[in-house]
């Protein structure tokens, strides 16, 4: 599968911002496969990213929540390469809406997401 950019958020969306508007506006769609292969590079800072997901309410809003949270990628900014690669999984056959979430003390610049069948 090809590689897809990922919007990079410093702080989590309001409860209710849908997926491609405003601060989501950088949300990507993961369909139908049971993994997401995570990979990036940083600039600096140390702390962890997290993987948000949509989960949508009853009433058409929702809100984004971290995503497997004990499998976050942790940074240490004392690396020489800067990179950052993780696999996390989702449910066979659905589709979501993902962002990255990175702590303020990180500096991300790039990002993107890769579907794939584990």
């Amino acid at each position: 599968m090809a590689l897809k950019a990922i919007g990079v958020v410093s702080s989590r969306p309001a409860a209710g911002t849908l997926p491609g508007q405003g601060a989501a506006s950088g949300a990507v769609k993961i369909s139908a496969h049971n993994g997401i292969r995570l990979t990036g590079q940083y600039t600096a800072g140390t702390g962890k990213i997290f993987l948000l997901r949509w989960e949508p309410d009853l009433s058409g809003g929702g809100q984004w929540r971290p995503w497997r949270s004990a499998q976050a990628v942790v940074i240490d900014g004392s690396e020489l390469e800067k990179c950052f690669d993780a696999i996390f999984a989702q449910e066979s056959g659905g589709s979501n809406y993902y962002l990255l979430y990175a702590v303020p003390a990180i500096t991300v610049a790039s990002a993107h997401v890769e579907e794939a069948n584990y």
